[in-house]
C-alpha cells in the first residue's frame, strides 16, 4: 500500500465515512488489471491485508485506476496503516487474470467454468478435483443447563477430508489467532470424548475445537494437516465467566498428534490455541509449518484474574513458525495469569518473523500480563528476534533451558515494572553475532532490579560484544547485582550448528547447576511409521521478503470534528492512534456533554493510577519536510489538566519503536497557562481555546496563535525550528497530569499548504 486516506465516500451509500480501515492508495500499475473487470467481477475480488500478527480479508468495492484509490468492504477493525514505518502488504485474488502460475485455478461463476493451469507433466485425465460439499464434518454438542450433556463418545481410525469455507459478504477479520472462524469438528457441553488414530486433512477452516463445557476429553495419535486455519482450539473465546455460553473447559489432553501445515487461508491461525481453560495437557506433539504462533495460551491481556491455570505444555516439537510472514509471534505464546502452568522439555526452532510492520519472532514469548509460569529444560534455537521475550508479567521462571542462535538479540525484556517480572537461572545462552545477550527496556544494567539472573552460562562464538547486557558489559551487569555465579564459557555441545545440542560431560555448565536433558524426547511417540510421518514436514530454509519502501504518511489533509464518530456511537478517535493502559479510572471517548463546534468532542480523562505519566495520549504519523503546513484544534482544559501538543522527527527508520527522536515545535497547557518558546500566556480553564500552529519547512520556522474564549488572543512571531528538528514525522498530544483531570479536544485540522 502506498499511502492512507482518512475519509472516503462509501460506494454503496454515498455517505462520507472513515477510510482508515477500508481504503488506501495503491500504486496505479498494481491495480490497473482490476479496471478491466465488470462491477460484479470486481466485487468478487478478495483483498487480503497482512497486519503485524493477523490478516484481514475483504472484497473490493471500487478502484480508481488513475490515482490508485482502492475502497473495500469494512472488514478490518484496525487501521490499515497501524504499523506505519514501511509500506504494508496486500494481496488480490479471485479474478481470472491472476491465474498465471501452474497449479492455480479460478472458478468463473458467471459461466460456471472452472479454469485450471496444470503443473508440468499433468494431463486433464489425471487431475483429481475435489469440491467441498460441507464446511463442518461433525458437531458433538450437549446442553448441560438442560441436563443433556454428551458422554462417552469415541472416534477411532476415521478419516475426515475436504471441508470448505465461504467468506461472509462483509469479509473476515479477527483481532488475533483467527478466532472468528469455525472448526470442522467441534465438541461442546460434552465429557469423555476421545479422538484416537483419526486423520483430519485438507480443511479450509480450523481443525478440532473443544469448546464450552468440554471436559475430560482426549485426542491421541491424530493427524491434522493441510489446514486453512489452526489445528486444535481449546476453550471459549470470551474471558469473563458471565459471558460464557456453557460450563468451564477443563482436563483436555492432546498427545502424540501431528499438527502441521496450517494457516493456508488464514495465516494468523496457530497450531494449538488455548483460551479460557484449565488442566490442559499438550504433550509430545509435532506442531510445525504455521505462519503465526505454534502454541498460544491465555486470552486475557494484563493482570486480571483468569480461569487459566494448571496447564501443561511439554515435550512438543514446535518448528517452522511465522516463516517470515507475520510478526509478534512465538513458538509458545502466552497471555495473562496462568498459575500452576508448566512449559517443560519442548524443542522449538526456526521461528522467523516478518518485522517490517510490527516486530518479533521469539521462541518463548510471555506477552501481556503472563504470570506464574515455569519454563524449564526447553531447547530453543534459530529464531529471528530472540529466543525469549517477556513483554511484561509477574514471577515467571526460566530455568535450565538452552537458548541458541537468534539473529537479533537473545533474551529480551520489554517493560520494567515494580515487582519481580521473571527469574532466569541455570540457563545456557549461545550465539554467534554482535547482538545483545540481554536486551530491551531501559538499557542500563543498574535499572534491571525487576528481574533476577543467576548462575547462567553465556558463550558467543565470535567474541562477547562490549555492551551485551542491557547496554552494559558483563562485568557491569554483575557489579549491579545480576548473574551471581554466571560465567562466560564454551558449553561444549557436540554439534550445535547442525542441531545437536547434546552436552559433553566436561561442560562447565554442570558446575553452575545445569541439569542435562534429552531434547530428542520432544515430539511424537509411537511407531517408527508415525515418527517418520511427523519428520516429513520440513518447509526448508525461510525465504525473507525484501524490505519494503519506507512509508510516507504525506497527508494533504487530516480532519476530525468527532461528529461522524459520535453519531455512530464510536468510542475511539479513528483519526488518531491512541494509548491507554487497562482502565485504572482513565478513558478516551467521544462525548456529547460539551463541544466546540457541533455536538461532539473527544474527552480524555487522566488518572494517577496509570503506569505511564504521559497517558492517555494521542498521536498521528505524518510526513512533511518541505513547503508549508497548518495545524489547528480546539482544546478545553479542566482544572488540573496538563496537556502537551508537540511534533517529532524520528532519527531511526522505525517510528513504532522511537528509541531516537528530536522534538519539534510544542506548546504545553498547564495551570491555566500556555507555555511555548520560553513564554507563558493565560489560557483559562473550562473554556475553549483555538490553537493554530503554522509550519514553514523551507525556511525552518514556525509560529503559534491562541484564541481563548473570553480572553485576549495571542499571536507569536515566526521563530526557528529546534536545531535538530529536520522534518515532521509525528503529531501528538500527551496528558501529564498527576491527578484525576479531564480535557477535551475538538475540530482538529492538519493541512498542507
Amino acid at each position: 500500500m502506498k499511502s492512507p486516506i482518512d475519509e472516503i465516500t462509501d460506494p454503496d451509500t454515498g455517505e462520507k465515512v472513515s477510510g482508515a480501515n477500508r481504503a488506501f492508495f495503491a500504486y496505479p500499475d498494481d491495480i490497473k488489471v482490476l479496471a478491466r473487470l465488470s462491477k460484479d467481477e470486481l466485487h468478487r475480488v478478495v483483498i487480503r491485508h497482512y497486519h503485524s500478527w493477523e490478516v484481514s480479508q475483504g472484497r473490493v468495492l471500487s478502484v480508481n485506476p488513475q490515482n490508485g484509490l482502492v475502497i473495500e468492504t469494512p472488514s478490518c477493525r484496525w487501521g490499515l496503516f497501524t504499523w506505519p514505518q514501511n509500506e504494508p502488504r496486500y494481496v488480490l485474488e479471485n479474478y481470472r487474470a491472476a491465474l498465471d502460475a501452474p497449479g492455480e485455478w479460478f472458478l468463473d461463476v458467471d459461466t460456471s467454468t472452472l479454469w485450471y493451469m496444470p503443473r508440468a507433466g499433468e494431463t486433464l485425465g489425471a487431475v483429481r478435483a475435489v469440491v467441498p460439499a460441507v464446511d463442518r464434518f461433525l458437531t458433538i454438542c450437549g446442553d448441560r443447563k438442560a441436563g443433556k450433556s454428551v458422554r462417552d463418545v469415541s472416534l477411532r481410525g476415521l478419516t475426515f477430508e475436504f471441508a470448505g469455507y465461504r467468506m461472509p459478504k462483509g469479509g473476515q477479520f479477527a483481532a488475533q489467532a483467527v478466532t472468528d472462524v469455525h472448526s470442522a469438528i467441534s465438541v461442546a457441553d460434552a465429557e469423555d470424548v476421545r479422538l484416537v488414530n483419526c486423520r483430519i486433512e485438507h480443511l479450509a477452516p480450523h481443525g478440532v475445537h473443544f469448546d464450552y463445557g468440554a471436559r475430560n476429553c482426549r485426542m491421541e495419535f491424530c493427524a491434522v494437516k493441510d489446514i486453512g486455519g489452526g489445528a486444535v482450539a481449546i476453550g471459549e473465546l470470551l474471558g469473563p465467566r458471565e459471558a460464557r455460553k456453557g460450563g468451564p473447559v477443563e482436563r483436555i489432553t492432546v498427545e502424540d498428534c501431528i499438527l502441521q501445515s496450517g494457516g493456508r487461508i488464514f495465516p494468523g491461525a496457530v497450531g494449538v490455541w488455548i483460551g479460557t481453560a484449565s488442566h490442559i495437557a499438550i504433550r509430545h506433539n509435532d506442531i510445525g509449518d504455521f505462519f503465526y504462533s505454534g502454541v498460544s495460551m491465555g486470552w486475557t491481556w494484563g493482570y486480571a484474574d483468569t480461569d487459566v491455570h494448571d496447564n501443561d505444555i511439554s515435550f512438543n516439537h514446535i518448528h517452522h513458525i511465522a516463516q517470515g510472514v507475520l510478526s509478534d509471534a512465538g513458538g509458545i505464546y502466552t497471555l495473562g495469569k496462568a498459575p500452576g502452568t508448566t512449559v517443560i522439555g519442548n524443542r522449538i526452532h526456526d521461528v522467523y518473523s516478518y518485522d517490517y510492520t510490527g516486530r518479533g519472532g521469539w521462541g518463548l514469548y510471555t506477552d501481556e500480563g503472563s504470570s506464574y509460569i515455569l519454563f524449564e529444560s526447553n531447547l530453543v534455537y534459530r529464531t529471528k528476534t530472540g529466543c525469549l521475550h517477556q513483554h511484561y508479567g509477574k514471577d515467571n521462571i526460566f530455568r535450565n533451558n538452552i537458548f541458541a542462535y537468534s539473529m537479533c538479540n537473545m533474551i529480551q525484556r520489554s517493560r520494567m515494572e515494580d515487582h519481580r517480572t521473571f527469574t532466569f537461572e541455570n540457563n545456557i545462552v549461545l550465539w554467534d553475532n554482535d547482538t545483545d545477550a540481554v536486551h530491551g527496556g531501559k538499557k542500563a544494567p543498574a535499572l534491571a532490579d525487576d528481574v533476577a539472573f543467576s548462575h547462567n552460562l553465556y558463550w558467543n562464538t565470535k567474541g562477547m560484544p562490549d555492551k551485551a547486557f542491557l547496554g552494559g558489559s558483563f562485568a557491569e551487569w554483575q557489579r549491579n547485582g545480576q548473574d551471581k555465579g554466571a560465567i562466560i564459557a564454551d558449553p561444549l555441545f557436540y554439534d550445535p550448528e547442525a542441531g545437536d545440542f547434546t552436552i559433553k560431560q566436561e561442560s562447565p555448565a554442570f558446575a553452575l547447576g545445569f541439569r542435562p536433558f534429552d531434547w530428542r524426547e520432544a515430539g511424537v511417540r509411537g511407531s517408527d511409521y508415525w515418527k517418520a510421518e511427523a519428520a516429513k514436514c520440513n518447509p526448508g530454509e525461510v525465504r525473507f521478503a525484501p524490505k519494503p519502501k519506507p512509508l510516507k504518511m504525506d497527508f494533504p489533509l487530516l480532519a476530525n470534528d468527532f461528529e461522524r464518530l459520535g453519531a455512530s456511537g464510536g468510542k475511539s478517535p479513528r483519526l488518531f492512534t491512541f494509548a491507554l493502559s487497562e482502565g485504572k479510572g482513565a478513558h478516551i471517548k467521544v462525548t456529547d456533554v460539551i463541544a466546540h463546534g457541533g455536538r461532539y468532542s473527544l474527552e480524555l480523562k487522566d488518572s494517577p493510577a496509570l503506569p505511564y505519566s504521559y497517558e492517555p495520549h494521542l498521536f498521528k504519523y505524518v510526513t512533511a519536510d518541505n513547503g508549508r503546513a497548518r495545524l489547528s484544534c480546539a482544546i478545553r482544559l479542566g482544572v488540573g489538566a496538563d496537556v502537551k501538543l508537540f511534533l517529532r522527527h524520528y532519527t531511526k527508520e522505525d517510528p513504532v519503536r522511537p528509541y531516537g527522536f528530536e522534538q519539534g515545535p510544542s506548546v504545553r497547557f498547564h495551570d491555566g497557562k500556555a507555555l511555548f518558546d520560553g513564554k507563558s500566556h493565560e489560557v483559562p480553564c473550562d473554556r475553549w481555546c483555538v490553537v493554530v500552529m503554522e509550519l514553514d519547512f523551507d525556511h525552518r520556522k514556525w509560529k503559534l496563535s491562541l484564541r481563548p474564549d473570553g480572553a485576549a488572543p495571542v499571536v507569536a512571531d515566526w521563530v526557528d525550528f529546534p536545531k535538530k528538528f529536520k522534518r515532521l514525522d509525528w503529531i501528538g498530544f500527551t496528558t501529564d497530569s498527576k491527578n484525576d483531570s479531564v480535557w477535551h479536544l475538538d475540530d482538529f485540522l492538519y493541512e498542507r499548504q
